[in-house]
């Protein structure tokens, strides 16, 4: 598989959508059914990688269950600039089919760069501005590939009668599931930092190692979303009415 062998620090060979497609896949339950049958109930509406990259030029790639128009993808990469105060650049969009042999279904990408996306400190990552900006999407999963070391205090869960959110955090992988009960909520004020309900203390950790190995991205990112099901059946049950 050549994309193993990617120089992944430069913008211009970065492709999260190749990984996205193995994500989509293992969420919409496609190695376990038919090519092509009806999307699982479990299926986000929308799926968001990021990955850091050594030099703060983090990478982020959005992948839809199916085509749809490129101005919708546009505007949703457009409402993420406004909500984040990213500055995308070398972003693409495109429609390929699922990454399975024999598909005809298509579905849209994109992918983008931008500085600064993960937070070069460490210590959390963003919640709220991408709940605001992908407001539409019934159920939007964002997975965050982190360097080495990365200390991690931000949110792990939140639930109210606007927005669920749990967090399922896997070696350098924080993959959040968000259902989004009302598009129509206020600004929501989700905290930033959250401490583990069994963690009283918090060592100091050494400065993160920004940058992501491409094993890393590849191994831990499946590994992460395999589980995505299991939060996704938890945050059904407890969401409020």
């Amino acid at each position: 598989m050549k994309f193993f062998r990617r120089d992944w620090s430069r913008p211009s060979a970065a492709k999260p959508r190749i990984i996205i497609g193995l994500v989509t896949s293992l969420f919409t339950g496609t190695f376990m059914h038919p090519v092509d049958a009806a999307p699982s109930s479990n299926q986000p509406d929308i799926l968001m990688l990021v990955y850091a990259g050594p030099d703060g030029r983090d990478n982020v790639g959005l992948t839809y269950p199916k085509a749809i128009p490129h101005a919708q993808a546009k505007s949703d990469v457009q409402a993420l600039a406004a909500n984040t105060g990213w500055v995308p650049s070398h972003v693409n969009i495109e429609d390929a089919p699922a990454p399975l042999v024999g598909s005809k279904q298509l579905m849209t990408s994109v992918d983008f760069v931008a500085h600064g996306v993960i937070p070069a400190q460490g210590r959390y990552l963003p919640v709220e501005p991408i709940v605001s900006a992908l407001r539409n999407y019934p159920h939007v999963a964002v997975t965050y590939m982190v360097g080495d070391k990365y200390d991690f205090q931000g949110l792990r869960e939140y639930n109210d009668k606007y927005v669920s959110i749990a967090l399922d955090a896997r070696g350098n992988a924080y993959t959040y599931h968000i259902l989004v009960h009302d598009p129509k909520f206020p600004k929501l004020n989700l905290p930033i930092y959250q401490a583990p309900a069994s963690q009283t203390t918090v060592a100091a950790a050494p400065p993160p190692h920004r940058g992501v190995r491409p094993w890393q991205v590849v191994l831990v990112t499946l590994i992460a979303c395999v589980a995505g099901g299991g939060v996704y059946f938890v945050m059904s049950r407890n969401a409020p009415a």
